[in-house]
């Protein structure tokens, strides 16, 4: 039985351009791993796709929580201590 491995683009990007940048890895784990790559909820301007949102010109770390997609059940994660 194959393991599972789930693959997440980084912001911006795409399952397809993902999926396209790991196929030496994929092939090289074929027989072994099945891997599903996922886009993101969010359409960006650009043409990617994005897991969460921000207010303009915000950087994750500034934030004091992160609305994340609408899969996540739990919705709000809070960065406050």
């Amino acid at each position: 039985m194959k393991r599972k491995m789930i693959a997440l683009h980084g912001k911006g990007g795409t399952a397809a351009s993902f999926e396209k940048y790991m196929a030496p890895l994929v092939a090289a784990t074929s027989e072994t791993w099945d891997w599903t790559f996922v886009d993101g909820p969010h359409e960006l301007h650009s043409g990617g796709r994005a897991w969460w949102t921000l207010p303009p010109n915000t950087r994750t770390f500034e934030v004091r929580s992160i609305h994340w997609s609408p899969y996540d059940r739990v919705g709000v994660v809070n960065a406050d201590p």
